[in-house]
């Protein structure tokens, strides 16, 4: 059913399948007269599978249906930014969230914004906006922002020697698993950003949560070790006791298994 088809383009958009969304315009479009909506959306899908040519013909279609100034500037932004042009997609996303009145359109200039400035080093900008975004709303405890908030608090904070900033970033990660989003790598940037503020205790906490969470996994009692090291390292040479770390570090090959991958082993 090409109305199906549709739906089911735009479902795969929203979960980052543009392939899948490709396919399924593509087939829907034989069936049935693409919505304006159906239109952003293939043509963004194209876009980031870096189908540049094919995304700016939609484009054409998308300006000829008479869709309004935010939807046409936001996808021009999208077709830009996968090109690596990042201040001309800056301008069409800011143009679109002038004019944007659909709370969905909205959202999806703010994260596009947010990856543009992400992917440019623009951190000073990234925080400003993803703060300004999490204060609408529509977008309040979006955990993707609050993800790319702690990232750009975290690359600020390195940039400039800011432990203030690795402290944020850290509270930023930690909010997006408390919402749910219980992954390894964001336990990973939280006891990261901890420990490089030099808040070692909290460093150990995340830790610990996360060997509650996956106390298969050997990669809680890696980084315990290398924490352990550090915090011995801050002590006078005849203070220093390295065997706690030592026995995490045997801990950790005790779980290690063929085909983990083994950097923190390491």
């Amino acid at each position: 059913d090409s109305d199906l088809l549709l739906v089911r383009g735009s479902a795969s958009y929203e979960l980052g399948d543009y392939e899948t969304a490709v396919d399924c315009f593509y087939q829907g479009s034989q069936g049935s007269d693409m919505s304006v909506g159906n239109l952003r959306d293939y043509a963004v899908c194209l876009g980031r599978l870096g189908r540049i040519d094919e995304a700016e013909a939609v484009l054409a279609q998308l300006e000829g249906k008479g869709a309004n100034p935010a939807m046409t500037d936001f996808v021009s932004g999208e077709v830009l930014y996968v090109q690596g042009r990042y201040e001309e997609a800056e301008a069409h996303f800011r143009a679109a969230l002038e004019t944007a009145e659909e709370d969905r359109l909205v959202s999806r200039c703010y994260l596009s914004l947010a990856e543009v400035y992400r992917d440019s080093r623009a951190y000073e900008k990234s925080i400003t906006l993803i703060e300004t975004a999490l204060s609408e709303p529509v977008l309040q405890g979006n955990s993707v922002l609050h993800e790319m908030l702690g990232a750009a608090y975290y690359n600020r904070g390195k940039e400039n020697g800011n432990a203030d900033d690795l402290r944020q970033a850290a509270r930023e990660f930690e909010k997006v698993i408390r919402v749910g989003m219980a992954k390894e790598y964001l336990y990973i940037n939280a006891f990261t950003a901890w420990q490089e503020a030099g808040e070692y205790e909290k460093a150990g906490e995340v830790l610990d949560a996360m060997q509650s969470a996956w106390p298969e996994s050997y990669i809680p009692c890696a980084l315990r070790a290398t924490l352990m090291i550090l915090v011995e390292n801050g002590k006078a040479q005849a203070e220093r006791d390295y065997h706690p770390a030592y026995t995490e570090y045997q801990n950790a090959l005790e779980l290690v298994r063929d085909g983990d991958e083994q950097s923190y082993l390491q």
